[in-house]
């Protein structure tokens, strides 16, 4: 009996392992393919079953029922997996497949007849799923090519076998499935499993050959430089386009190392490690690096790195996109320059000049202990006049030659920038403290003597120098900055050709300076400003010639003196204001003075060089002379020497409109300043103004006399009326008049006084003036 049992055992189950192993090896060595894992999976689970209840079946002995539930849970999954491997076959769309867990409907009945002691019913419903699947299968053979149609009989005899099962019961008689069946099924489904297998590699290969066509197609025609390297870096794929790039035809590059492309030989080495790691990691990555082209042009080009893998070889390959970046990197360098340099000198700016002082001052505690940090901040006072005068382009030359002879003097300088427009910063280690300083600076003032060429022009460079010294690092390194700037202000305000070396005292003065130019910002709407006037008289016939507006700022807690406040305002922009106001005060005072009987009196009002620089500035003269209907010649210009040192195109053509107009102009403080003849041939001067420095040497003989005497002697050789200030004696009166001078004023004839009282002294000089010695406060004519 048990011999029977085997050879019955065998016989029936052998067939079954044996295509389990072969499916089950054909799916782990094969293309990996589901399809042949569900199989191999339902095989098992239905020979499972089988041997389960194999001695029940030819022996009539009833299984526990654990072992009943183990065969329904096997045939159930085999007929499972059976729907699920012929809808993978099929390769049916997942919207259209019925979901695996319907199965559980059937197994769960079958589970509960089991529980019942049903098992004959029980095994009929999983014989029933079984061939549920075996008909999927069939029909999806069916919908194949016809070898897999002939192939599909012997499925289809399976599932009439198994339908046969489940109606007729696995236990009316023994079942005894023919050998033919078995051996046929399973040689049916390796046939279908193996021709799908080989479709699909078919299909795959056809696909990655034209995915490989498609590439071909596209490394070929790509407008960006392609190129394809072996792991050992030797080109394998040359595009048309690195062919332009880098002038190499593609035989002579394929087999040639891709880093004979890299521009300096000691980078290669460092590019080959990096690519090496790209390789490695199998990661992409974009780097840039400076190539070389046959003709040995220098390109920055960024290459972007995709790594390939060959999967029959297991080789790796690196396939990389280069993109000339030549023109963005300059335009990149081209932003950072001018981040940190001045694109007209290359010299650093504010800010890179900045970052070396914060750096110098932080490594300060590392230098010899005699040495400090100086900074200089250079002024280019007549840079703007050059620039005016002659155009930018002249201005930018101009500047430049400059910059050329600063760096002459300051050659160990740590850092020479440039500011803004006409100012520079210079940091210098200096090893002999304030001395070493001022040497610098009068080595700066020395190099500037010469007139600077430029363009067919030639100009002098007139600068200065404010200068501070970098604390120790307790003081923030911007304070000792600011001191410089502070310095410089100082040295702007002492003159051309000046230098100043920050002290404590200069910051106090400063801040009264800002104070005081707030304060005159308010002066004209608090009618804080006052007018007060000072009598000229005529040498000839002792009458008033006219008078001197001169301004007075009573601001509340006291007056303040114009040589103090003046200066503030011409630093200012306010000095404009400040003027047009003085200008419309006098003219509202001349017609005032005409309707009082004084008569028309000519005014002497000062004018700011800012002023005569303004485009407006006649036409609003012209303007308020009309509407006080006052002629022109009643207002007299007068002008400082510095306005025709230092002329705009703008204020020579001013000149030449108020000649026109009729307005007169005075040449003031004549002498004291850049005194030449070319001003009296050039402008349209009718009058000079002697400073009273000479005019209380007259008759002494000295030098100061003398000069006074040649400066009369040019004004009537070039029929240039003169006019001297600060006269308290009759004496000097007497000698200017002997020395043909034209007008005078001073204590002599009366001091500054208000409108009203000057208007009693004007009354009084219409009869003349005597020249009696008289007794006069200490002072000058300002006052």
């Amino acid at each position: 009996m048990r011999t029977d049992l085997f050879r019955a055992a065998t016989s029936t189950t052998l067939p079954h392992a044996l295509l389990v192993t072969a499916l089950l090896a054909i799916w782990w060595k094969g293309t990996r393919q589901r399809f042949f894992l569900l199989l191999g999976l339902a095989e098992f689970s239905g020979t499972a079953a089988l041997l389960c209840a194999f001695a029940w079946i030819h022996e009539g002995l009833l299984p526990t029922v654990s072992t009943q539930l183990l065969v329904t849970l096997l045939s159930a999954s085999s007929g499972c997996l059976f729907y699920l491997a012929a809808e993978d076959f099929g390769e049916v769309d997942p919207k259209r497949q019925f979901h695996w867990t319907i199965w559980l409907i059937p197994a769960s009945l079958s589970v509960g007849l089991v529980l019942t002691g049903n098992f004959d019913s029980s095994l009929r419903i999983n014989a029933a799923m079984g061939a549920c699947g075996c008909i999927a299968l069939g029909y999806q053979l069916i919908l194949a090519t016809a070898l897999d149609r002939l192939a599909s009989i012997f499925v289809w005899l399976r599932a009439a076998h198994w339908l046969l099962y489940s109606v007729q019961g696995p236990f009316a008689s023994k079942p005894n499935t023919p050998l033919r069946i078995e051996l046929g099924f399973g040689f049916a489904i390796l046939v279908a499993g193996v021709l799908k297998s080989w479709r699909s590699v078919a299909a795959m290969h056809s696909w990655e050959l034209r995915l490989l066509g498609e590439d071909r197609r596209l490394f070929e025609r790509s407008t960006l430089a392609r190129i394809k390297v072996d792991s050992d870096f030797r080109v394998t794929g040359w595009n048309p386009a690195a062919e332009a790039l880098f002038g190499y035809a593609g035989g002579e590059a394929i087999g040639c190392s891709i880093f004979d492309l890299i521009a300096a030989p000691n980078e290669r080495t460092q590019t080959r490690v990096e690519w090496e790691r790209v390789l490695s990691t199998h990661e992409a990555k974009f780097s840039t690096c400076a190539n070389v082209t046959k003709s040995g042009t220098v390109l920055y080009c960024e290459w972007h790195h995709d790594i390939l893998v060959d999967e029959a070889t297991g080789q790796l390959s690196m396939n990389s996109i280069v993109r000339d970046v030549s023109e963005q990197r300059q335009a990149e360098a081209e932003v950072r320059f001018l981040a940190y340099y001045d694109r007209l000198t290359r010299l650093p700016n504010r800010m890179q000049f900045e970052e070396v002082l914060r750096k110098v001052h932080h490594g300060m505690a590392e230098r010899p202990l005699n040495s400090v940090a100086g900074i200089f901040l250079i002024d280019i006072n007549s840079f703007k006049t050059v620039n005016d005068t002659y155009g930018r382009l002249a201005g930018d030359c101009f500047l430049v030659e400059v910059v050329r002879r600063i760096q002459l003097v300051l050659h160990e300088a740590e850092t020479l920038a440039r500011f803004e427009g006409d100012e520079f910063s210079v940091l210098v280690i200096l090893e002999g403290g304030i001395e070493e300083a001022e040497s610098y600076a009068k080595a700066i003032h020395r190099a500037m003597e010469a007139p600077v060429s430029f363009l067919g022009h030639q100009h002098t460079a007139m600068v200065s120098v404010g200068i501070s010294f970098l604390g120790g690092p307790e003081t923030p390194w911007q304070v000792s900055l600011q001191e410089a700037d502070i310095a410089l202000t100082a040295a702007k305000r002492q003159g051309v050709h000046s230098t100043k070396i920050f002290e404590e005292g200069m910051r106090e003065g400063l801040l009264r300076r800002v104070q005081q130019e707030n304060a005159l910002r308010m002066a004209i709407s608090r009618d804080e400003f006052r007018l007060v006037f000072q009598p000229l008289v005529d040498l000839e016939t002792r009458k008033a010639s006219g008078v001197e507006a001169l301004l007075r700022w009573h601001p509340e807690g006291g007056a303040v003196s114009p040589d103090e406040f003046i200066s503030v305002a011409e630093e200012s922009e306010l000095i404009v204001e400040i003027g047009d106001w003085v200008l419309r005060s006098a003219i509202e005072q001349a017609t005032r003075w005409r309707s009082s009987g004084v008569g028309e009196i000519a005014i002497g009002v000062n004018v700011a060089s800012k002023q005569l620089q303004l485009p407006d500035f006649v036409f609003k003269l012209q303007r308020w002379l009309a509407k006080a209907g006052l002629p022109p010649k009643t207002i007299q210009l007068e002008i400082t020497e510095r306005t025709l040192l230092t002329p705009t195109p703008q204020t020579l053509e001013n000149f030449e409109a108020l000649k026109r107009l009729g307005v007169l102009i005075a040449l003031d403080d004549f002498g004291i300043g850049y005194s030449a003849l070319a001003y009296l041939v050039r402008y349209p001067i009718d009058k000079i103004k002697i400073d009273r420095m000479f005019v209380r040497e007259i008759g002494t003989g000295n030098g100061q006399a003398k000069l006074a005497e040649a400066i009369l002697g040019m004004a009537r050789l070039m029929q240039v009326r003169v006019i001297a200030e600060g006269v308290e004696t009759a004496e000097q009166a007497r000698h200017l008049q002997e020395r043909g001078c034209h007008e005078v004023q001073g204590f002599l004839i009366s001091r500054p006084l208000p409108a009203d009282e000057v208007e009693a002294v004007l009354l009084k000089l219409a009869g003349g003036f005597a020249w009696e010695p008289m007794v006069v406060e200490a002072g000058g004519s300002r006052g």
